[in-house]
C-alpha cells in the first residue's frame, strides 16, 4: 500500500509541475538577511520542523526548500511530497509547523507578520542564507508576508497563493 501512495504522490507532483499548476503555492528565492528588523513588535517562536535530506549527499550549492502547511494542517501533511521533491531535486527539504500548529509552540499572538518572523528565525537558526519557500493557503500567505517584509518587495515571487486550477 505504501508503494501505491508514493507512486500516486509522484504522479500528482509530475502532473502539477507539467501543467504549471504550482500557482497555488508561493515559491520564492529569498535571503533571510534581507528582512527588515521587526523584532521590536514581533517575538518569533522556534518552529518545529522535519528535514528530508540524504546522508550521502552534500549538495550545499542548491538552496533548501522550506514548506509551510495550510490553516488546519501540519508539517506531516507534506511528508510524501517532501520526499518526492528531495528525491527529484536533491535539495534539502524542510517542512515546518506554523506557530499554534502541530509541535510548534503556542502563542496568543497569531498574525502573518508573526509567522514571517518565525520563518526568519528558522532560517537564521538553520544558517540558510537563501531558500525556496513554498506555502499552501495560510502558509502561502505567511510566505507572501515574508516577501513583503524583504527589500525585494515581490520581485522574486514565482507564483501566488491564490492561483486557479
Amino acid at each position: 500500500m505504501s508503494g501505491m501512495c508514493c507512486r500516486y504522490t509522484q504522479n500528482v507532483f509530475h502532473y502539477y509541475r507539467k501543467q504549471n499548476f504550482i500557482s497555488p503555492f508561493i515559491t520564492s528565492y529569498l535571503s533571510s538577511k534581507q528582512i527588515r528588523n521587526n523584532s521590536d513588535s514581533v517575538t518569533p517562536v522556534k518552529l518545529a520542523y522535519a528535514s528530508y535530506e540524504s546522508m550521502n549527499e552534500n549538495n550545499v550549492s542548491k538552496n533548501p526548500v522550506i514548506i509551510m502547511h495550510g490553516l488546519f494542517g501540519s508539517k506531516t501533511n507534506w511528508n510524501s511530497l517532501s520526499k518526492t521533491i528531495h528525491q527529484q531535486t536533491h535539495r534539502k527539504v524542510i517542512t515546518i509547523d506554523a506557530r499554534n500548529h502541530g509541535d510548534s509552540p503556542h502563542s496568543t499572538d497569531m498574525t502573518y507578520s508573526h509567522m514571517a518572523q518565525d520563518i526568519v528565525q528558522l532560517m537564521n537558526d538553520l544558517k540558510f542564507e537563501k531558500s525556496v519557500l513554498i506555502g499552501h493557503s495560510m502558509g502561502g500567505s505567511a510566505m507572501i508576508e515574508y516577501q513583503s517584509q524583504s527589500y525585494g518587495h515581490g520581485q522574486n515571487i514565482q507564483g501566488n497563493a491564490y492561483g486557479k486550477f
